[in-house]
């Protein structure tokens, strides 16, 4: 069965992102899923990436999945890392499936809710943009 799949990473852009670099650094640090809303993904958080991928009907905890996944160095051909230097999904980053979003806590993960009633109108836009990206290989 197919699933769609996007990953969102806090960023560690320090350098032209000083502000959300901040926020992302609070993030990770406390690990507080409440902190999560429109503004906090616009400024602290890049796609990592966007996929359709198949999914054994016998995987029991797709989020756990998806995150071993998401580990620096591998290479995964339906989820190819996006952006500046791979690095590996950890404390505060976002994994949504079939648009429901999780929040990848210090153990497990905890649960976001529906990602589009997260966003904002201009948050939504954002990321669209930087899914538009990806998905024509510019970010790659």
């Amino acid at each position: 069965m197919k699933r769609t799949i996007e990953v969102l990473y806090t960023t560690y852009d320090s350098k032209n992102n000083p502000e959300g670099f901040e926020i992302a650094c609070d993030i990770r640090c406390f690990a507080d899923p409440d902190a999560v809303d429109a503004a906090t993904i616009t400024s602290a958080y890049e796609v990592a990436t966007v996929a359709k991928i198949e999914v054994d009907p016998e995987t029991q905890n797709l989020r756990e999945h998806i995150y071993h996944r998401m580990q620096g160095g591998r290479i995964d051909e339906e989820l190819s890392y996006h952006g500046g230097e791979m690095r590996s999904m950890s404390v505060g980053d976002i994994v949504v499936i079939d648009g429901q979003a999780h929040f990848a806590a210090r153990i497990g993960f905890k649960e976001l809710g529906d990602f589009a009633e997260i966003l904002d109108d201009d948050s939504e836009e954002d990321l669209r943009v930087e899914r538009r990206t990806i998905r024509a290989g510019e970010g790659a």
